[in-house]
């Protein structure tokens, strides 16, 4: 470096706040005119020109330009990009944000507490979808903070799903500031942020629980459509052993070692830590069902399903007239009623039953805590049953 001769005053004001806004081997320097940023440190060699003349005027503007500088490079950027980046040649929203959702994807569906495609595609891919979009708008988010407030927005009458679109936001974010560069000053997400972003969280909805004779109603109603046999053994399956909409499916009848023929059902699904195993299922019919013994009718292949995905369950209640009367008088008496309810109600007859919490919570496949968090033990006349 050239020796310095004369320096000014304000050449060694300037100096001395790029040192005291950034670290040792950070300096600044005359370059034909214009300012030179260099660092020389044990971990990193180079330089860049700043669009700043070498001028007093530009004093200020020249030591928050190497701050900006110093706290990217300190994020993992190498210098003429930190510089870039500080300068919007290249701001942080152009990330490869396609290329760097199906890294994150790979991760999550191939390493540590891995995943399904399934989960994937319902927990994660539709709410990093529309933040990609997000970010290559006209007008961006600018940070961590912006970016979630938008998404927030998009799916505020849907709480869960808000619920989910923050947790897949936040681990995309922290993973691509660990892969892809981004600065984790601007796109880190902390708890006290998220507590700030959600707000004071909505009531809880009551959720609706189907009467019995609802339920064989609703199998009648299935069975009058197109695939009706087919949607009407659905109905039978999920009623009589509270599966989950896609476990019908996964079930077949399986000889136990003590208890004879017994239906089985080999789904896993992994939450978090938490993973399904295959398990037994403990038949506890609607009362009234007319349907014939299933693990007889399975064992005799007398128990066909429709030759479709788990997803057309809900289309085909949408469009029954059936389930929005039902539907209607649940609203009306202020309860949620969701497609999957058939399985809430085998929640609550068991209970009604009186069948120890931890056979319950085996035969329908989750945790004691998730089984506490959602799903229905009681309902406001049960104080009133003897």
């Amino acid at each position: 470096m050239p020796r310095l001769r004369n320096a000014s005053d304000w050449e060694r004001g300037l100096r001395a706040s790029v040192r005291s806004s950034t670290a040792t081997g950070w300096s600044v320097r005359e370059d034909k005119g214009r300012v030179r940023l260099e660092v020389r440190t044990e971990r990193l060699n180079g330089s860049t020109t700043l669009p700043f003349d070498w001028s007093r005027r530009n004093v200020g503007d020249v030591v928050s330009r190497a701050r900006n500088i110093y706290t990217l490079v300190t994020d993992g950027h190498d210098i003429r990009d930190a510089a870039k980046i500080a300068n919007n040649l290249a701001p942080q929203e152009e990330v490869q944000w396609d290329r760097a959702i199906e890294a994150f994807r790979q991760k999550k569906t191939t390493t540590g507490l891995e995943i399904k495609e399934k989960t994937w595609n319902e927990d994660y891919r539709p709410y990093l979808e529309f933040s990609a979009a997000s970010m290559q708008a006209t007008k961006a988010p600018r940070n961590s903070v912006e970016l979630a407030q938008k998404v927030l927005r998009e799916w505020k009458d849907r709480p869960r799903s808000s619920e989910k679109a923050l947790i897949a936001i936040k681990a995309f974010l922290d993973f691509s500031i660990n892969n892809y560069g981004l600065s984790s000053r601007s796109w880190s997400l902390t708890r006290e942020q998220l507590k700030e972003i959600r707000g004071r969280p909505q009531a809880a909805r009551e959720l609706a629980i189907l009467e019995d004779t609802e339920i064989t109603q609703l199998a009648q109603e299935v069975g009058l459509t197109r695939n009706g046999e087919g949607w009407k053994n659905y109905v039978a399956l999920a009623s009589t052993y509270g599966l989950r909409r896609e476990e019908p499916w996964l079930c077949t009848a399986k000889k136990h070692p003590k208890h004879g023929f017994q239906m089985w059902c080999r789904n896993e699904k992994i939450s978090g830590a938490y993973r399904t195993q295959p398990r037994w299922l403990f038949p506890l019919a609607p009362e009234g069902a007319t349907w014939d013994d299933l693990v007889e009718a399975m064992l005799t292949e007398r128990l066909a399903l429709p030759d479709t995905r788990p997803g057309a369950w809900n289309t085909l209640l949408s469009k029954l007239e059936y389930w929005r009367e039902l539907v209607k008088k649940y609203t009306d008496q202020g309860q949620h009623l969701k497609p999957g309810a058939i399985r809430d109600s085998y929640s609550y007859r068991a209970h009604k039953e009186g069948i120890a919490v931890h056979r319950i919570c085996k035969a329908m496949g989750h945790s004691l805590i998730t089984h506490q968090k959602h799903y229905v033990w009681a309902t406001e006349d049960s104080v009133f049953e003897g």
